[in-house]
């Protein structure tokens, strides 16, 4: 048989209802024959959960809902101190509650990042990523799509890339390279560049494709390096290097 519990309703504003356990065990609150908080002797509550390991521990979703609050605000806050005002988001800030100084997640404006009470980056309803690198504001960022260091010598390779499925020789210096995942369009900005071909001190460079017949695509993108001191004829180089902006 469980612990028996003793309930105690009292007038007294100090003490109002008591749900008390005559034992250590954990206290337990049940509506329809089924626990649905559990109180253990070590103070942690759980909500959904029998065996709670923090202070609370939920089981299941929250909603802070300011909507059917009457618009009167909402939130989850976490700050060093006390809190001031109220606002649909999830904010980590300081103490006073003047302004985030951390993370701020707002529905209407984002997600913000705050060091010293300035927005350092953001990733706005858009899904577009800004950052603060010196320049007084943040502004989007055009991040590196796929980049690859391949052996361009004798058997070709892969070193090491990202966003790349595979590499094929299209002959002397000529080099496709497919993405893993295709890019929105063919409108990128391709990097390429080489280190001096085996063997050769003349000066070696690399080009992309932007036409027949390795025109850049979506999927692949066709690079070639060329030796300058020599008419330009292709050449091998040691290793090539390719990025893809967008």
């Amino acid at each position: 048989m469980g612990d028996i519990m003793t309930c105690k309703i009292n007038a007294d504003t100090t003490d109002g209802l008591k749900i008390v356990s005559d034992t250590s065990g954990a206290v337990d609150v049940q509506s329809n024959g089924t626990t649905r908080m559990t109180v253990l002797a070590n103070g942690n509550v759980g909500i959904g959960a029998s065996s709670p390991t923090t202070k609370l521990d939920i089981a299941g979703s929250i909603l802070v809902d300011a909507y059917n609050n009457g618009g009167a605000g909402g939130g989850i806050f976490l700050r060093g101190g006390f809190l001031s005002t109220a606002q649909p988001s999830i904010t980590v800030a300081d103490h006073d509650g003047s302004a985030p100084d951390g993370i701020s997640i707002n529905g209407n404006d984002g997600v913000s990042f705050r060091t010293s009470n300035t927005e350092r980056a953001r990733i706005d309803v858009n899904g577009v990523l800004k950052f603060n690198s010196g320049f007084g504001s943040v502004g989007a960022a055009y991040g590196c799509r796929a980049w690859i260091k391949l052996t361009g010598t004798g058997t070709i390779g892969i070193s090491a890339s990202a966003n790349v499925a595979s590499i094929t020789d299209r002959g002397t210096g000529t080099y496709t390279v497919t993405f893993t995942t295709a890019m929105p369009d063919a409108n990128y900005s391709t990097q390429v560049t080489t280190t001096w071909a085996t063997g050769v001190t003349e000066h070696v460079t690399g080009l992309v494709y932007h036409d027949s017949p390795y025109a850049q695509a979506t999927g692949s993108v066709t690079a070639k390096t060329y030796n300058f001191s020599n008419a330009g004829a292709a050449i091998d180089a040691s290793v090539v290097m390719l990025a893809v902006f967008r």
